[in-house]
């Protein structure tokens, strides 16, 4: 955790938007990042980046994550976009959106009733 937590600055933002009709989650702060992002999402996670662009501090890239909470979750893996802006060299702001695909999958997830 605090690895990746050193990779943000004191009063970073992140962002994941994912569905279309779901309003985006936001953590602010590394508390918010750890408890509400770090914690719950990256255990047993591995991530496939590609097609990284650059504009100015902004970094663009794709990926692919599978996670055991994306596997409890019956969605494993999901597919989306990322997007970072930098201050002084670490992460001011992080927003990843689930591409369409997984969209459809977590909200066809959602609506499944348990049997």
């Amino acid at each position: 955790e605090e690895t990746i937590l050193g990779f943000f600055t004191d009063n970073a933002t992140v962002t994941v938007t994912p569905t279309t009709s779901a309003p985006p989650q936001t953590y602010v702060g590394k508390e918010r990042i750890r408890t509400d992002f770090v914690q719950p999402y990256m255990h047993r996670f591995q991530v496939d980046s590609r097609n990284y662009r650059q504009d100015g501090n902004r970094m663009l890239w794709e990926s692919t994550i599978t996670a055991e909470k994306f596997r409890q979750e019956g969605i494993n893996p999901v597919e989306g976009t990322a997007v970072a802006t930098f201050e002084g060299g670490k992460i001011a702001s992080l927003t990843f959106t689930f591409s369409p695909a997984t969209q459809q999958r977590r909200q066809a997830a959602g609506n499944r009733t348990p049997s």
